[in-house]
């Protein structure tokens, strides 16, 4: 198992950590990998068994696929087993294809937030269409670019990964801190929003606070903003920073489960009402709607007609 530090390598060599820390950072990774594969599967299960129509949430949905999938294709990062450098090529090619899949869902996620403050042109059909072809068709585009533009793409050694000579990681890179300003405009436009909205109804700056942290919470793991802390890797950071980045990428499961999923208002109003069907209560059950991303956005219209 590796660590998720050589994802954000653009060298071989990280000055700022010692081998003592790369062993701590691959046990935390093996943990944390274990603890996103469990989070992933328990949100699948809730969004495929409840009835939940959002496209939030089925962009959440496919986020946890494909996170799943990148934990598992991050065991074929080990290069030890392979006798052929072609089946090396195909390890490397499946882990850039499945964690960039991760931050196109994430970047997804956010045109899903970013459509909310306009008009619609597109039917449900063909809005999931168009989140489709970003999660998995554009990931794709990326993988086939990087390998007809280099040769010789995969790095030599014992871990399957994109070679430094070339500058052939910009491939990974760069895309990814693309998507990451991006979503990170989207993050300021709507916390600076829904802090305005909540600002309108309430005069407790504690209240809004504790808002904007909420808000906060619920966002940054659906945008994969944490791996912002990579770069700290990159450019040979804070340690702190490192060690922070590896905990939060490898944890990515279950923090979409606890902060996204279990908070939305459509899953606990739904797993309610199968709570009360399985124990034959013809009540309707009191759900307590917290604020959560999609209460936050429909606070916009009150703000704009106040």
């Amino acid at each position: 198992m590796a660590s998720y530090v050589f994802l954000m390598q653009f060298w071989n060599d990280t000055e700022t950590l010692t081998g003592a820390d790369i062993h701590r950072l691959t046990q935390i990774s093996e943990i944390g990998g274990a603890i996103t594969v469990i989070g992933c599967i328990v949100g699948l299960s809730l969004l495929c068994l409840l009835p939940v129509r959002s496209d939030g949430l089925f962009v959440t949905g496919n986020l946890c696929l494909v996170l799943m999938a990148a934990q598992i294709s991050f065991i074929g990062s080990e290069n030890t087993g392979y006798p052929d450098p072609v089946m090396c090529k195909i390890a490397t090619s499946l882990i850039q294809y499945f964690f960039l899949s991760v931050h196109f869902a994430a970047f997804a996620f956010a045109i899903y937030l970013g459509s909310k403050f306009g008009p619609s042109f597109l039917n449900q059909c063909r809005r999931r269409g168009l989140y489709l072809i970003i999660i998995w068709v554009l990931p794709f585009v990326v993988v086939v670019v990087t390998a007809l533009s280099r040769s010789n793409y995969v790095g030599p050694g014992t871990r399957c990964w994109l070679s430094e000579k070339g500058n052939s990681r910009l491939f990974f890179l760069v895309p990814l801190a693309i998507l990451l300003i991006l979503n990170a405009g989207m993050y300021v436009t709507i916390v600076r929003y829904s802090a305005y909205a909540v600002m309108k109804k309430s005069q407790s700056k504690y209240f809004v606070i504790r808002h904007v942290v909420q808000t906060s919470l619920t966002l940054i793991p659906c945008m994969g903003l944490h791996w912002a802390l990579g770069y700290s890797v990159t450019f040979g950071g804070p340690k702190m920073f490192q060690y922070m980045f590896v905990i939060l990428a490898s944890t990515h499961g279950m923090l979409l489960l606890v902060f996204q999923i279990l908070t939305n208002r459509q899953v606990q109003r739904s797993l309610c009402e199968r709570i009360a069907v399985n124990e034959s209560d013809v009540t309707t059950p009191d759900v307590t709607e917290p604020m959560t991303v999609d209460s936050v956005i429909d606070l916009r219209t009150d703000a704009k007609q106040e």
